[in-house]
């Protein structure tokens, strides 16, 4: 039996919560990645490489979150031209946000 979750009517806070739960996982799974990468090169390395490592760090801490929220604009786009009964113009949404996501890639 399929799950069918609908966010149109009832209540929305849980449902959304849910819905949002693997994507704020991958943005913490993302941060510790960078304190990971801090404290083994503080260990083993000298202070210039630890301020280069924090600097890539956050440059890429940036780019995951400018892109994660593309993403998440794109789909609340997409959601309310589905919602609206109109496909073709969902259709022209998703392919320029596949287009925006190769392009910034």
């Amino acid at each position: 039996m399929a799950l069918s979750h609908n966010f149109t009517s009832g209540p929305i806070a849980g449902p959304l919560f849910r819905f949002a739960l693997p994507v704020m996982g991958a943005l913490l799974l993302q941060s510790l990645y960078g304190a990971v990468d801090l404290f083994i090169v503080g260990h083993f390395a000298s202070s210039a490489d630890v301020s280069a490592v924090s600097t890539g760090s956050q440059i890429l801490q940036t780019f995951t979150m400018l892109t994660a929220s593309f993403s998440m604009g794109i789909t609340i786009l997409l959601g309310q031209y589905i919602g609206a009964g109109r496909g073709k113009e969902g259709g022209t949404i998703a392919g320029s946000g596949i287009c925006l996501c190769l392009l910034l890639g």
